[in-house]
């Protein structure tokens, strides 16, 4: 179940049929053993997947169902993770008053367990969602605090995107 499931995440951006059949198998075979834990990197994959693909009315049941199993097995990981997508899936999607409900609850969870990555990315959402609000004060402030973290984690990759979002 774990190698489907971390073979439907390699190919999530180049092969999308295959990503979902490995991601459906692995779904499958996580509901046969009542694999919880399982089942939430399943959904999270099918929901990335269609998501990518744009197709965001199918990816959210994906979401939605990986953050119920995470609640009911008190998953720090996936509760935050499954908020984060369900967030930016609402952004997508015009409800900001949504997105920020759901972007809140994972940067509750990312504060708990400390997860700077967790907190860069929901930082660089909220500015996103406030951008698109109209509120570049708020916008500026949480790409500054994304930045912010991701120097002092030495994250190339996060600096180049926090430098393109405060720039923007």
């Amino acid at each position: 179940i774990d190698l489907l499931n971390e073979l439907a995440d390699e190919l999530t951006f180049s092969d999308y049929n295959k990503a979902a059949g490995y991601a459906q198998q692995a779904l499958e075979l996580s509901q046969t053993i009542n694999s919880k834990s399982r089942m939430v990197s399943s959904n999270l994959n099918l929901g990335m997947i269609a998501s990518e693909r744009g197709d965001f009315d199918k990816s959210l049941p994906y979401f939605l169902s990986a953050l119920k199993i995470s609640e009911e097995i008190g998953l720090k990981f996936g509760i935050g993770a499954s908020a984060s997508a369900i967030g930016t899936i609402y952004f997508t999607q015009g409800h900001y008053s949504k997105a920020l409900e759901y972007l809140n609850e994972s940067m509750k969870i990312a504060k708990e367990i400390n997860s700077r990555n967790g907190m860069s990315a929901c930082y660089a959402n909220f500015g996103q969602v406030y951008g698109r609000m109209g509120d570049c004060e708020k916008a500026l402030y949480n790409y500054s605090q994304s930045l912010k973290m991701d120097e002092e984690a030495e994250d190339m990759h996060g600096i180049g995107l926090g430098l393109n979002n405060v720039g923007f």
